[in-house]
C-alpha cells in the first residue's frame, strides 16, 4: 500500500476511534476533511474508499461520510497478529488472496448493488485516467488495482469475509518485504509497453461480467487473473529477487 494513503488511512480510523465523532455520526465534506487532514482530495478519497470496503465508514449518495461500527472489530485484530513461520508467509498469504478474491468474484456477481457497481466503476476510471510514466505513478496504479479488489470483496456481501481480507491486508502492510513482493509482481506487467491498456482490459472484463451478474464467468477471470499473478511471483523467486519475509 502506498505509504502516503497508508498514513491517511491511520489518521482516519484516529478520527473516528476518537471522542469527537460517535458510531453513525456524520464526518466532514472530503473538501474539508483534507484540509483538517492537510492531504490531497484525490489520496483522501483513495483512503476513504479503503475504509468502506473494510467496513469503517460508509459513502452514501448526496449525503456524505459516515461512521460504521464494525461487528467483528475482536476478529480483524486477531488476525494482525497471526504467528507465520517466515517461509510459510507468501504462499500462505497468496493462497488466501486467492481463496477471498475468486469466492468474492461469483458473490459480488450474484449479490451487487447499483451503489457497489458505481464505486467499481469510480475505481475503474481513475485506473484508467490515472497518469502511469514515473515509479511513484505505476505504484498509485497498483494501489487502485488493490482498492478494486477490496471493493468486488465488499460487493460480496459478507460480513466475515470482508474482515478476513481486512485482516490479511494488515498483515501485507506490516511486512514489508512481503508488498515489496506483491508490488515487484506488479511490476513484471510494467515490463510489457501495453501493461496499461491490459491491466484495465482485464478489470474492465471483471467489471462487466459483475454487472451482468454472470457468475462463472466473473468467478474464471478472477481465477486467470490469480494464476498470472502466481506466474509472476514464480519468475520473482527464479530470478532470485524474492527474499525472506519475516517481519
Amino acid at each position: 500500500m502506498n505509504k502516503k494513503r497508508h498514513e491517511i488511512i491511520l489518521q482516519l480510523k484516529e478520527l473516528i476511534a476518537s471522542k469527537m465523532y460517535s458510531p453513525g455520526s456524520k464526518l466532514p465534506a472530503e473538501r474539508e476533511l483534507a484540509s483538517m487532514l492537510g492531504v490531497s482530495r484525490s489520496l483522501l478519497r483513495e483512503a476513504i474508499v479503503t475504509l468502506e470496503a473494510w467496513g469503517y465508514l460508509e459513502l452514501r449518495e448526496r449525503q456524505g461520510i459516515f461512521i460504521v461500527t464494525p461487528t467483528i472489530q475482536d476478529f480483524k485484530e486477531n488476525m494482525q497478529f497471526m504467528p507465520f513461520w517466515h517461509d510459510d508467509l507468501l504462499p500462505q498469504v497468496m493462497e488466501m488472496r486467492r481463496i477471498l478474491n475468486i469466492a468474492a468474484a461469483g458473490l459480488a456477481a450474484q449479490r451487487r448493488t447499483e451503489q457497489d457497481l458505481a464505486k467499481l466503476r469510480e475505481c475503474i476510471e481513475r485506473l484508467e485516467s490515472g497518469p502511469r510514466n514515473s515509479e511513484q505513478e505505476k505504484k498509485e496504479s497498483a494501489d487502485w488495482e488493490m482498492v478494486f479488489h477490496n471493493l468486488i470483496i465488499e460487493a460480496a456481501h459478507n460480513t466475515i469475509m470482508s474482515r478476513v481480507n481486512e485482516g490479511l491486508y494488515s498483515i501485507i502492510e506490516r511486512n514489508q518485504t512481503l508488498y515489496s513482493v506483491l508490488f515487484m509482481a506488479s511490476e513484471e506487467w510494467f515490463e510489457n509497453e501495453n501493461w496499461f491498456d491490459i491491466i484495465v482490459t482485464q478489470h474492465k472484463s471483471l467489471l462487466q461480467a459483475i454487472e451482468q451478474k454472470d457468475i462463472e464467468k466473473a468467478t474464471l477471470l478472477m481465477t486467470q487473473h490469480h494464476e498470472d499473478s502466481s506466474k509472476k511471483i514464480e519468475t520473482l523467486e527464479q530470478k532470485g529477487a524474492i527474499q525472506g519475509t519475516q517481519d
